[in-house]
């Protein structure tokens, strides 16, 4: 060896994450630029090139082309080990309904939209609100408001001759998703004619209280417009909460925490109101990514509402926390805590089974 110093370097070794379209027949799969280290988090992309197959949904990603590998939706995380890593779209088989007259003597059979830009054309057509309800193929919840709701009678009467159904899939059209901030499942949207926002419905109703919100929406009660026009000089939590909520679900992140700020600094800042909105204020850290924030907000709920489910909740909504924040020692010695600290919650088998997917089990 020559009398000289050796300066030896550290060889980096990273993976990437690539996109499979698996068949699609239209749009373009998303592209991950970022090279990973061993045990680094990896946080899931979205159709955003609007991927489509012919006779078929876009449902979400997996690990195999078979489909029978492990599903990934976009915003959840995995961590890559010493190897790439390829997701294939997932496709499921899409049904459309068709309503047959069968020798009616008059009026028009219903129409299901799953085209957003159609459904549009119609209700400038039809001189009708539309609205565009946004679902999922793993969210219970949407498929309960489809079967109770959109497929009761009173359901397909309303929506064929007061207002035009739209379907939307909210893992398919994630860019339109995007566009009207949708941000929960089911979200419901309801346009004018000539499609400016009316309001929304975030959730699920039975079908009498549904078409009672759309109708009360149509004639301009409880938007968030004539909500924000009742606020008066007198104090009103209640109010704005409502005010809150409505701004919570369509990206107005700055104004739900103005109105939830407003609610607890009016009122005990350890009542139920209270804490409901300080549930929704740490909540909103968390979905904006602002991990160690949202720790702090439910750390304070656990400390103010000890013995009372708001503590019980933020419990378990601290262990998500850590999860999505990558710090998988912490969320699984937190999803244990939960566990042992309340063995008769309902949320026992989630968190065992967060437990179990976070071992690797």
């Amino acid at each position: 060896m020559c009398a000289a110093n050796v300066t030896l370097y550290a060889k980096w070794v990273t993976y990437i994450v690539t996109y499979d379209d698996n068949g699609s027949t239209g749009g373009s799969v998303p592209t991950d630029t970022t090279g990973y280290e061993e045990g680094a988090n990896v946080t899931v992309l979205g159709n955003t090139g609007n991927l489509v197959k012919t006779g078929y949904a876009f449902s979400s990603w997996n690990t195999q082309s078979d489909g029978n590998g492990t599903n990934y939706t976009q915003g959840q995380t995995f961590t890559i080990g010493a190897a790439n890593v390829t997701l294939y779209a997932k496709w499921t088989v899409a049904y459309n309904v068709t309503y047959d007259d069968n020798g009616s003597t008059g009026g028009t059979v219903p129409s299901d939209f799953t085209n957003y830009e159609e459904a549009k054309a119609e209700a400038a057509r039809t001189n009708k609100p539309m609205l565009v309800s946004y679902w999922g193929d793993w969210c219970g919840w949407c498929k309960k408001l489809d079967t109770v709701v959109f497929m009761d009678p009173k359901g397909i009467e309303f929506f064929t001759n007061q207002a035009i159904l739209v379907k939307i899939n909210a893992g398919v059209d994630s860019l339109l998703k995007k566009e009207q901030q949708v941000s929960a499942l089911p979200t419901s949207i309801l346009f004018d004619k000539d499609g400016v926002e009316i309001d929304r419905i975030i959730g699920f109703m039975e079908v009498d209280d549904f078409l009672k919100t759309v109708t009360d929406y149509q004639n301009g009660i409880g938007t968030l417009a004539d909500l924000l026009n009742r606020v008066g000089t007198e104090a009103d939590r209640s109010l704005y909460m409502e005010i809150a909520e409505k701004y919570k679900y369509r990206d107005g992140s700055d104004d739900a925490g103005t109105w939830y700020q407003k609610v607890i600094d009016e009122g005990d800042r350890t009542d139920s109101l209270s804490g409901e909105c300080r549930m929704s204020l740490a909540d909103m850290k968390r979905r904006a990514e602002e991990y160690d924030a949202a720790i702090v907000g439910f750390n304070g709920v656990i400390n103010d509402y000890e013995g009372q489910m708001f503590a019980q909740d933020a419990h378990i909504w601290i262990a998500i926390v850590h999860r999505q924040k990558g710090d998988t020692a912490v969320a699984i010695e937190a999803f244990e805590n939960y566990i042992k600290k309340f063995p008769e919650s309902e949320d026992i088998k989630y968190a065992q089974g967060q437990i179990d997917k976070l071992n690797g089990i």
